[in-house]
């Protein structure tokens, strides 16, 4: 496969962090079908024409998806009173010239609405889920006899809890320390985190 056809099975990649199921888009699938493809050495075209229409109607759909979500709103409420958006031409047409100059990952950040909100939860969403997919957060199991933490007490809970503020980025590298004594850099994240 070319580095175009690189770039659109890292685009598929993203479905999920735009909170859209990869199921609704045959992801799967594609990829499966793929994989038959580069372990088949024989060219079969009616498996090529198979894959490229699996991914010419999946990127069209998240894009339109993208643009103006999967439900009409106005099914939800009548009163709804928000204009879709639109683009300079049709969608099928942006994709092809997206395609052509390779550079479908803007094509799909030009769709993706705008908003501060949908942005920051599109990077959060992004960050737990790739976390999750390296195994997740270690534990964190409270020792000792005392409730409550205070600045300057020494618990193997605070390592643990160091590294769950960095994974989550309220601790930076600056002010991380392998050490277990619950520090004033390391308070500040936790109230940094509790006001999420």
């Amino acid at each position: 496969l070319s580095h175009r056809a690189d770039s659109v099975f890292r685009a598929l990649e993203e479905i999920e962090f735009d909170g859209l199921n990869p199921k609704d888009y045959g992801v799967a699938e594609i990829l499966k079908l793929r994989e038959t493809l580069l372990a088949n050495p024989q060219k079969d075209l009616s498996l090529w024409a198979d894959l490229d229409i699996l991914l010419t109607n999946a990127l069209l759909k998240y894009g339109a998806h993208l643009l103006n979500g999967k439900v009409d709103p106005t099914l939800l409420d009548k009163s709804w009173n928000f204009s879709k958006r639109e683009t300079e031409k049709p969608l099928f047409e942006l994709l092809i010239s997206a395609y052509e100059t390779n550079t479908l990952n803007t094509f799909f950040k030009a769709l993706r609405p705008q908003n501060p909100l949908y942005l920051n939860s599109r990077k959060t969403l992004k960050n737990y889920t790739l976390l999750q997919k390296n195994g997740g957060w270690q534990k964190l199991v409270w020792q000792g006899k005392k409730t409550k933490l205070e600045p300057g007490d020494t618990n193997v809970f605070v390592f643990a809890l160091r590294n769950r503020l960095a994974q989550e980025g309220f601790l930076d590298s600056a002010n991380y320390t392998t050490d277990s004594v619950y520090d004033l850099p390391l308070q500040a994240a936790v109230a940094q985190f509790q006001q999420q």
